[in-house]
């Protein structure tokens, strides 16, 4: 069952109800999210996920710690309200420790599509036969995915932070295999109207088609245009926690004169472009209305996440969550 903003208050008053930590937060949330796998021009597997979480944190003094559940009776919510606290108390005291956030204004997104939540198997099943009988046209072999779902994720403390997010995701990727040669083709949207499945299947034939008998070409630099899709792919392996974290425990790009000069070619931007068409909640990502910028991923100035602590020179804002800013 999807986690409602009347059902996320309601919990969090019963974690405020049993905590007794000077400060306390709590995250929460659910999943449901299916797929549908197909290969060698059949479907064989459907599958579900129905799940939820609550995570609090304490805070005693310059102590923290979290501890977290899947479970949401009162009598759970009390012994994870407990916990959280006796392993804070054990904790050694972190003269850093910032304190919990107060309220904030995040901004509205609207990614909740009734359509894609309401995506049943025999829709998913029926699109993949669309895609399998593109590749039979042309004796090709196909493989892939169609997932849909719908998440919800909030986050509340005793300092009067509150927010709430709910939308859904759906992706849809092809592979075409010919003998000796491939396509492949992939697009995610919260709107499953959007992916455009009969049309990736063409794409990942076409190209399946135009690189069959590939050839050897000698050793050499050669001009590469990537899709948006590979792009997006290799930025998150990059990026998914380029901050804190990394500058914490000593991860930094890597600075060798060999990689340098292919990192004086790169400059990264992530601002509010396209915003309406990502995912994840408002409250885990940059502040309204700032854009921010990596140049030549440089992590000089890296994101700061608060729960890691870092010492107060290096964390500017105490919001909950941060940009990766300018270096």
């Amino acid at each position: 069952m999807v986690l409602s903003r009347q059902r996320a208050e309601e919990l969090f008053k019963k974690v405020l109800k049993y905590s007794t930590a000077d400060e306390t937060e709590a995250m929460m949330g659910s999943t449901f999210y299916s797929l549908t796998r197909f290969a060698n021009n059949f479907i064989h597997q459907n599958v579900s996920e129905d799940g939820a979480y609550l995570s609090v944190r304490a805070v005693a003094g310059q102590r923290t710690a979290r501890a977290s559940t899947n479970k949401f009776d009162e009598a759970t919510i009390r012994q994870v309200c407990e916990a959280a606290l006796s392993l804070a108390k054990l904790q050694p005291p972190d003269p850093d420790l910032l304190p919990l956030p107060g309220p904030q204004t995040f901004r509205s997104i609207e990614r909740h599509y009734e359509e894609t939540a309401a995506l049943t198997p025999q829709a998913r099943a029926e699109t993949v036969k669309a895609a399998i009988a593109r590749a039979e046209k042309d004796h090709l072999t196909a493989a892939g995915i169609f997932s849909s779902g719908v998440t919800a994720q909030a986050i509340f403390n005793s300092r009067g932070l509150k927010s709430f997010h709910e939308e859904t995701l759906s992706e849809f990727s092809v592979t075409m295999l010919d003998e000796s040669s491939s396509g492949w083709a992939k697009r995610t949207s919260p709107n499953w109207n959007e992916l455009e499945p009969e049309v990736l299947a063409d794409r990942a034939a076409t190209k399946a088609l135009a690189s069959r008998e590939p050839r050897e070409v000698p050793a050499g630099k050669y001009t590469v245009i990537r899709e948006p899709d590979a792009v997006l792919d290799l930025l998150g392996f990059l990026f998914w926690d380029f901050g804190g974290l990394s500058v914490h425990g000593a991860v930094r790009v890597d600075r060798s004169p060999a990689r340098r000069s292919q990192q004086d070619r790169c400059s990264v931007f992530a601002g509010q472009v396209g915003v309406d068409f990502a995912c994840g909640s408002p409250h885990d990502s940059q502040r309204p209305g700032e854009v921010s910028q990596i140049v030549n991923v440089v992590d000089e100035n890296p994101g700061d996440h608060q729960p890691l602590n870092l010492p107060q020179k290096r964390l500017r804002h105490q919001q909950r969550c941060f940009p990766i800013r300018a270096g």
